[in-house]
């Protein structure tokens, strides 16, 4: 499980928080929305690359839909 909270929104990037687990630590992943490139600007130590790539994959699924959710949680298993 990784909760994500927006950061910053702006027509070239969208910028979110993500908060692995019930970590109060976090690390900060970016979307360049016309490029399309996947930037982890900071992990969070402990926790795998799974956590980022998880908020990512939100974070495109907003940008096809063109709606960015202020906060979110997302599962798998």
């Amino acid at each position: 499980m990784v909760g994500i909270e927006l950061l910053e929104l702006t027509e070239d990037l969208a910028r979110y928080k993500f908060f692995p687990e019930d970590s109060k630590d976090y690390g900060i992943v970016m979307l360049n929305r016309k490029s399309k490139e996947r930037v982890f600007e900071k992990q969070v130590a402990g926790y795998g690359s799974t956590y980022a790539a998880h908020a990512l994959r939100r974070i495109e699924e907003y940008q096809k839909q063109g709606d960015y959710l202020p906060k979110d949680m997302i599962a798998w298993y």
